[in-house]
């Protein structure tokens, strides 16, 4: 964890380049900000390589999947009742 969290804070200020800047405090300020942002990120819990995708229909999936792996259910037994209600579901419409 503290290898990945590092690495995170690291790669939040590489775009930051000493060149650009005309004294070290000025490189210095930059930086910071760039890793305090990064830092208010994680802290918020928008974590790089967690986010949830945008479209609606994948990330509902991703939640199915979690909290079934979570409760330790079978996948193939989850999706047999997932199919089953969406069914049950469309028949009631007509």
């Amino acid at each position: 964890m503290r290898g990945g969290a590092t690495q995170s804070l690291n790669d939040s200020h590489a775009s930051v380049s000493k060149k650009n800047y005309t004294t070290l405090d000025e490189f210095i300020a930059a930086v910071g900000e760039k890793v305090a942002k990064r830092v208010a990120q994680i802290r918020s819990g928008d974590v790089p390589g967690t986010r949830a995708p945008a479209d609606p229909k994948a990330k509902a999936a991703r939640e199915v999947v979690k909290a079934a792996e979570a409760a330790g259910l079978d996948m193939e037994e989850v999706m047999a009742a997932i199919e089953a209600a969406a069914a049950k579901k469309a028949r009631s419409k007509h």
